[in-house]
């Protein structure tokens, strides 16, 4: 399923952003596949970037609290200066948020 809005990709800036439903696998913490059906989520047509919307987000959380992952539910243009801060740094987006929650936190 397409919805008709679709915005610049906040991550690439080059393509598309198109909303869609798909069903979305993560994996736990033991190391097993979960699959979570009809998550909508936007994806870059360049990029293949996701962004999940708030309800999207809400849906996930309730399936990772058994985890230790946790969902952010970042504004694009906040997603894409950690992007960048991240690549400076040569870390993971999941390595440069923990750096940047540490260094607030202490």
């Amino acid at each position: 399923m397409e919805k008709t809005k679709t915005y610049k990709c906040p991550f690439c800036g080059h393509g598309k952003m198109r909303t869609r439903i798909i069903d979305y696998e993560i994996v736990d913490t033991s190391g097993e596949k979960v699959v979570i059906p009809d998550v909508e989520v936007d994806i870059c047509d360049t990029c293949g970037e996701k962004f999940f919307g708030y309800e999207a987000a809400l849906k996930l959380e309730e399936v990772k609290k058994k985890s230790a992952r946790v969902v952010l539910n970042l504004k694009p243009e906040i997603f894409k200066q950690i992007s960048n801060l991240a690549e400076k740094h040569r870390r993971s987006l999941n390595e440069e948020v923990n750096s940047l929650l540490e260094a607030t936190l202490s």
